[in-house]
C-alpha cells in the first residue's frame, strides 16, 4: 500500500514530537511550580528549549529518543564551535 492509502486507513504512526512535547511543558510548567519559579527563571527555561534542544531534538519522535540520543546531545555540546560565513555554528571539525 502506498503513503496515502496507508495514512488513509490509519496505518501511519502518528506520533508527537520533542517539539511538540516541549510546547506542552512550556504551557503547563508556570501552573505547575504554582508561581514558584522567579518569572526569570521561566523565560530563560524557555529560551534554553528554543536555543539548544529543539534545534536537535525537535522533529524526533518521542519513542525515538533514547539515553543514547540524549549522550550524543551531549557529546556535540562539548565539541569546540567555530562560526562559518554563513553564521551557522558548526563543530570544528565540521569546517
Amino acid at each position: 500500500m502506498e503513503l496515502r492509502g496507508k495514512s488513509r486507513v490509519g496505518q501511519l504512526k502518528q506520533e508527537r514530537t520533542f517539539a511538540d512535547a516541549a510546547k506542552q511543558f512550556v504551557r503547563e510548567y508556570v501552573p505547575l511550580t504554582n508561581g514558584e519559579r522567579n518569572p526569570r527563571y521561566v523565560k530563560d527555561h524557555e529560551a534554553r528549549l528554543d536555543n539548544h534542544l529543539l534545534p536537535y531534538f525537535g522533529n524526533i519522535g518521542l519513542s525515538a529518543l533514547s539515553a543514547g540520543e540524549v549522550q550524543e546531545y551531549r557529546a556535540m555540546r562539548l565539541q569546540p564551535h567555530a562560526v562559518v560565513s554563513t553564521g551557522a555554528i558548526l563543530p570544528n571539525s565540521a569546517v
